[in-house]
């Protein structure tokens, strides 16, 4: 490999890190934004339980409640392997067709099809098991993963 091979890898590495520390940024100012009004009114309302509103409390305690409620949206609009699974689940829920299960499309656009699917973030090899027998009987042998 040559220096502009690696500078390259470096340039996507720092691509994918920065978009993970992005998406773990949202999640944890959603959570904060969504549960932090809850905590600050319980510690006063120890204090003073006539200074909060019964209807503000029930409010605020729904708010946090919310933050499960948008965990999902969030892991959706940021995460190419969720969308990628949450489609098949419902797909398998709903989808009446067999070959809405059977296809997908390569990060080229292109069509697979006629393989076993693995979720996009599952990378691990195994060469076999203490056997030595292969332990992924329904895999492709094609498959470079």
């Amino acid at each position: 490999m040559n220096w502009i091979d690696n500078l390259i890898l470096l340039v996507k590495r720092f691509r994918m890190e920065t978009k993970a520390a992005k998406t773990l940024g949202i999640i944890v100012g959603g959570f904060i934004c969504c549960w932090l009004p809850f905590f600050t009114m319980y510690l006063v309302r120890a204090f003073c339980a006539d200074c909060i509103h019964p209807l503000v409390f029930s409010i605020l305690f729904w708010l946090g409640y919310c933050n499960s409620a948008i965990n999902p949206l969030i892991y959706a609009l940021f995460s190419k392997d969720f969308r990628f699974a949450f489609k098949r689940i419902i797909c398998k829920c709903f989808c009446t067709g067999k070959g809405s299960m059977n296809s997908r499309r390569g990060s080229d656009g292109s069509q697979l099809q006629g393989r076993q699917f693995r979720s996009p973030s599952y990378n691990v090899q195994v060469h076999g098991n203490s056997l030595g027998e292969e332990s992924d009987p329904g895999g492709d042998p094609s498959d470079s993963r």
